[in-house]
């Protein structure tokens, strides 16, 4: 074995391709453009190095998965804000969409705590927050949701989001996810918006236009949306969603009240529109 080895020969740095000679153009692995441009692009060496600078640009092409991915991680790292928790009214509306509502005068809710679901927001523009599940929402009323000064949230990512939307996971149906970025949004905007009031800070919670039913072919107050309405969901797969809820909240110390006596809701207490608006519930 011999004592002295030898010095390990120093890695020489890549050289531009105009200093190459054309026999070693092969083990040169970076093609640079502007030394591209200086060779003559009638020559075998040229055409040779045009192919590996297109394989060049797709390895170093960004993913668009990819990229849309790191986009959605940067919406989910803003929690609701509990901006009912120092407040001295922790009494909270939620506005659905139920046919009920028809003719009904949304100045009714003004000075309260509002929390619109979908189309909602237009009525009661003051609203501290509205909310939806459904991407496509955005879509089709952004014009309108940039006009709103409350807060936007949102829980189906959507690249079309501006900064000011909070967007958060679901994590599933039943029950409450006491973790500020996460709500248990179930199969509808409805029971979602209740987890939605949980993270605001409210203790007391009254459901306005929530029908859970369809009424003779009117599924709105307003004039609905763009996709055609499935009249069965409520039964299939909305109001299960809403067993328990009573149980799940008080045991956070919130209260839920359904102000449709009428409604197909009977999961959550009942009481009159009226009752609702007086705060009469204890």
């Amino acid at each position: 074995m011999l004592d002295n080895p030898g010095v390990p020969r120093k890695k020489q740095k890549s050289k531009a391709i105009t200093k190459i000679k054309p026999a070693k153009i092969k083990r040169h692995k970076e093609v640079v453009i502007s030394d591209l441009k200086k060779l003559d692009p009638n020559t075998k060496i040229y055409k040779k190095l045009q192919k590996r600078l297109k394989k060049q640009k797709k390895l170093t092409a960004p993913n668009p998965r990819v990229s849309n991915r790191r986009k959605q991680r940067e919406f989910y790292n803003t929690p609701i804000p509990k901006i009912l928790s120092d407040s001295e009214d922790k009494t909270l509306y939620i506005i659905g969409g139920g046919a009920s509502l028809k003719g009904f005068n949304c100045e009714l809710l003004k000075g309260k705590n509002v929390l619109s679901i979908n189309r909602a927001f237009q009525a009661v523009p003051w609203a501290i927050a509205t909310f939806w599940t459904d991407s496509r929402f955005y879509k089709w009323y952004q014009k309108d949701l940039k006009r709103f000064k409350g807060i936007k949230i949102a829980c189906r990512y959507s690249q079309l989001y501006d900064k000011d939307t909070i967007l958060v996971r679901s994590t599933g149906g039943a029950g409450v996810d006491e973790y500020p970025y996460h709500i248990r949004a179930g199969n509808n905007s409805g029971f979602a918006a209740l987890n939605v009031g949980y993270h605001l800070g409210a203790k007391k919670i009254y459901l306005i236009g929530y029908d859970m039913k369809s009424e003779q072919g009117d599924t709105h107050w307003h004039d609905g949306y763009v996709t055609s309405h499935n009249h069965s969901i409520y039964e299939r797969a909305m109001i299960k969603d809403f067993i328990g809820a009573q149980k799940y909240y008080k045991k956070l110390k919130v209260k839920l009240y359904n102000a449709n006596p009428d409604s197909m809701l009977t999961h959550i207490e009942m009481c009159t529109l009226k009752e609702a608006l007086n705060d009469s519930m204890k």
